[in-house]
């Protein structure tokens, strides 16, 4: 390979030149393509902020799953089944009885006061978070794919099922704890 700048022959696979040290590699600025002007952007879906806030508000995790965000959703509805067995914990924590039939919970206890405070908590971010979120998607600033109202009802319909076979399962449980009642008498 023959040098631009001085004419000295060099061996095919170098990447100088022995005698004046000229770079043999093109500059990257020469490789890439020129930029491309005036691309149409591709069209963005809104999301409504206040609407994605007001169905966070009725329904925690709905607000996430409407600005196309599913699985953030799931997580803010795994906060409710999460807060009952939560205060379960903190319920035998504190050793206080349970109520008998006929009498009332007491709405003073620790972990009632706790658990109502980290629930409330909870619920508050999940509508701040979804009010967020769809300002952020309408900014450019989170991409999502999913169109609002697939997003939303997909959600629904895993709830709804998840809550069948929750019930299913309670069912079952019942039925089978119920059976093996009989047999021992």
């Amino acid at each position: 390979m023959k040098c631009p700048k001085c004419n000295t022959e060099n061996e095919g696979w170098a990447l100088y030149c022995v005698s004046c040290k000229n770079s043999f590699r093109e500059p990257i600025e020469q490789k890439l393509p020129p930029p491309v002007q005036n691309m149409p952007e591709e069209p963005r879906q809104r999301r409504e902020p206040v609407l994605a806030g007001i169905l966070s508000f009725l329904y925690m995790g709905l607000g996430q799953a409407y600005n196309g965000q599913r699985y953030k959703g799931y997580m803010f509805f795994a906060a409710i089944p999460a807060s009952v067995i939560f205060y379960f914990i903190l319920h035998s924590i504190f050793h206080e009885p349970i109520p008998k039939k006929g009498e009332e919970p007491s709405f003073a206890s620790p972990s009632y006061i706790i658990i109502t405070i980290c629930y409330f908590c909870i619920w508050l971010f999940n509508v701040y978070e979804a009010y967020q979120s769809a300002k952020r998607i309408n900014d450019g600033e989170i991409m999502v794919e999913a169109t609002p109202g697939r997003s939303c009802l997909t959600f629904i319909i895993t709830i709804v099922l998840w809550f069948i076979g929750i019930f299913a399962a309670f069912f079952l449980f019942i039925g089978s704890f119920i059976s093996c009642v009989h047999m021992i008498k």
